[in-house]
């Protein structure tokens, strides 16, 4: 009885936890690539602006 008890609030746990680690796991993709994406940008910008300087010398 009690094995079935605790597999049951296993189950259970697991049902509450999996989502939860699927919803961090993309989350965390999520931030990595949308800061990855920034810092892309900003790089863009400043060899963009070093070309301008290039040039304008």
């Amino acid at each position: 009885m009690d094995d079935c008890a605790t597999k049951q609030d296993l189950t259970a746990l697991c049902v509450l936890l999996v989502p939860f680690l699927a919803f961090s796991i993309a989350a965390c993709f999520i931030n990595v690539r949308s800061h990855s994406d920034l810092t892309y940008k900003i790089d863009t910008l400043i060899q963009g602006r070093a070309s301008n300087q290039r040039l304008s010398v």
